[in-house]
């Protein structure tokens, strides 16, 4: 969920500039609404005076910056792990078996 909730904030800082072409009073009450909303998912929000963008500045204390390169670290790091790269491997591999009968009673 948290993740998740990441993702909804970088895409809507990448719309920052078209927010403020459309700014209307719906979008200002929508806006306002989110903010309550991830106000109860975050530990201390920070948002940014802007009315039309649900900018999160920081949470607990730490910067959006910083999250987003705590989560690059983590990210990096599972990829440098072996055995999760092995797991990964295995798993393509059973779907490919899966798909290669099929593939073969169509020929």
């Amino acid at each position: 969920m948290r993740s998740f909730l990441i993702l909804i904030t970088i895409v809507l800082f990448n719309s920052i500039s078209f927010a403020d072409e459309i700014c209307n009073d719906d979008r200002k009450i929508w806006i306002k609404q989110l903010k309550k909303d991830m106000e109860r998912d975050f530990v201390n929000p920070v948002f940014s005076d802007k009315e039309c963008v649900a900018e999160l500045i920081e949470h607990n204390g730490i910067s959006m910056e910083q999250h987003l390169h705590t989560l690059a670290a983590v990210k990096r790091d599972d990829f440098k792990n072996n055995s999760t790269r092995e797991e990964r491997d295995f798993l393509r591999s059973l779907f490919d078996d899966i798909d290669s009968p099929q593939q073969k009673l169509n020929n």
